[in-house]
């Protein structure tokens, strides 16, 4: 595998900002993850996603072959939104969101790719914000605290990012009444006060890291970003042919008030980005007080009979953590409900 060890635009990868150190330890930290991230795992892109919706129009009859291939070409939002609409026309709405459903699902998705991605994501205490619909995040990193899987317009807001939970800011495939993925939904939920507000509540009191993210997918949220004056940053890989490009994409990113930090990847091996984040989750153990936050949270139950909502609880902080677990079953020991915390953690 390739190591990134090519450095661009004069930034290290694998050295974590002191910002973001700094960030974590005061808690302000808040990771936004794209659909580069579920790319990487072999979920469809916007691109094969629109190409599989469409393929169904011509199955269902919705649409000739010909036109199959005409549209090939054109954006990938505009060809979901010509799909929704063909289902739509013919009474076939749930089709349409059943497919995204299947074809979003993580069943479908190869863990092993995005490993360390998501322990790192995991070694975070802060929220996770993502525009993904599918339940990758959910189902690694929140399979035993689903009560803090978001998804509900309502459940958008700032006190939620005191807490840890993950929040699909564009809905979730277990709720089709939440997913947005035509511009018309697009458009609505970004014009909306309450989110608009939100949003720029977050960009605003929190430091943000951009993972999995193109600059098409950051055109959504462009015109709140640059309404804050807080600095965040992205990660951001480039390929071979375009690497030579990432000065003027550095310009690109500071007009958003984002520090790009590139890293390459050669003909396309985005393998790269577990290595350089289980590289972060070294640092962020070492350097930070994350580790300790965890330990202290959970500590308070151990003397406390292990109700559901205290289960909950702890296994959300241990998650995939075994040091983290192996430090709460040693406090446990001895303790008068020891035995049950041992069979239920």
């Amino acid at each position: 595998m390739m190591w990134p060890n090519e450095i661009l635009s004069g930034i290290d990868p694998l050295e974590v900002p002191e910002e973001i150190i700094d960030a974590i330890n005061r808690d302000s930290m808040i990771l936004f993850i794209g659909a580069g991230v579920s790319a990487i795992a072999k979920l469809p892109s916007w691109g094969k996603l629109a190409d599989e919706l469409l393929k169904n129009c011509v199955k269902e009859g919705y649409i000739e072959d010909c036109k199959f291939t005409l549209l090939e070409k054109e954006d990938s939002r505009d060809r979901i939104t010509l799909a929704y609409a063909l289902h739509k026309e013919h009474g076939n709405e749930n089709g349409f969101y059943d497919m995204i459903g299947t074809h979003l699902s993580s069943a479908g998705a190869d863990y092993k790719k995005i490993e360390d991605i998501l322990n790192f994501i995991n070694e975070f205490k802060s929220s996770v914000i993502t525009t993904n619909a599918d339940d990758l995040i959910d189902e690694y990193c929140f399979k035993n605290s689903k009560s803090r899987i978001l998804y509900r317009p309502s459940d958008f807001n700032i006190g939620n990012l005191s807490e840890s939970y993950v929040m699909h800011i564009h809905g979730s495939i277990h709720d089709s009444s939440t997913l947005i993925f035509t511009l018309p939904e697009y458009s609505k939920r970004y014009a909306d006060q309450e989110f608009q507000r939100f949003i720029g509540q977050l960009f605003n009191n929190k430091t943000v890291l951009f993972i999995g993210y193109g600059l098409k997918e950051m055109e959504l949220l462009v015109h709140i970003i640059c309404a804050s004056d807080r600095k965040h940053y992205a990660l951001v890989p480039y390929k071979d042919e375009k690497k030579k490009l990432c000065e003027e994409y550095s310009k690109y990113y500071q007009l958003l008030n984002i520090e790009q930090i590139p890293y390459h990847i050669g003909n396309g091996d985005y393998r790269v980005l577990n290595q350089i984040l289980k590289h972060w989750s070294r640092t962020i153990r070492d350097r930070t007080n994350v580790l300790q936050k965890k330990i202290n949270e959970i500590y308070t139950e151990r003397q406390n009979y292990p109700e559901i909502g205290s289960i909950e609880k702890v296994n959300k902080v241990i998650g995939r953590d075994h040091q983290i677990r192996h430090h709460f079953l040693n406090a446990v020991i001895g303790t008068p409900y020891g035995p049950e915390w041992v069979e239920r953690t």
